[in-house]
């Protein structure tokens, strides 16, 4: 629910709109972008194999390492969506997959960004809820502003809460070049 109010919020779906969507998992958030040319990229093979049988007409699921994004670099995408995908990446690998998104850009595409986020004031629910997290690397607004490289550095960010019924903050980022 939180996402999908996010996504409707910052993602357009423009039918024919190329959609590169790292890290996708089982793809929860394909439903939510319509018409949309959608290509997922995921490290894990079960849910590569999960999403190929829910395949639309113009949707394709590629088996690889967010790491290695640039392999491709022979084709540019509207947006490149990295959802929940930030907070599980060291700032290392972070900052290495958002410069590698730039060259995957058309010329006014943006990427995505949508991670839960540490803020001032939180309630302990929401701590506890953060602490639980698979993700390691979640981070305040500023930690995830040092994540952003100067190849992408028309930066638009923003935390939302109260999005549902679970107290937790998220951050949201439109990076362009």
């Amino acid at each position: 629910m939180i996402k999908r109010k996010l996504l409707e919020r910052f993602l357009p779906t423009t039918p024919g709109l190329r959609v590169l969507d790292i890290g996708c998992g089982p793809a929860p958030d394909r439903d939510l972008m319509g018409e949309v040319e959608w290509t997922g990229l995921e490290l894990n093979e079960k849910y590569v194999r999960y999403v190929e049988r829910r395949l639309r007409r113009n949707d394709r699921i590629l088996l690889g390492d967010v790491a290695k994004v640039p392999e491709f670099l022979g084709e540019v995408f509207d947006v490149v969506l990295l959802s929940g995908v930030l907070h599980h990446l060291t700032d290392e690998q972070a900052q290495g997959v958002l410069e590698n998104c730039s060259p995957l850009l058309d010329h006014d595409g943006f990427v995505l960004t949508i991670d839960p986020v540490r803020t001032t004031g939180a309630s302990r629910l929401e701590r506890l809820l953060l602490d639980a997290d698979r993700g390691n690397y979640i981070r305040d607004k500023t930690g995830y502003d040092r994540l952003v490289p100067s190849s992408l550095g028309r930066v638009e960010s923003s935390v939302h809460h109260g999005l549902g019924w679970l107290p937790q903050a998220q951050r949201v980022s439109v990076l362009r070049r």
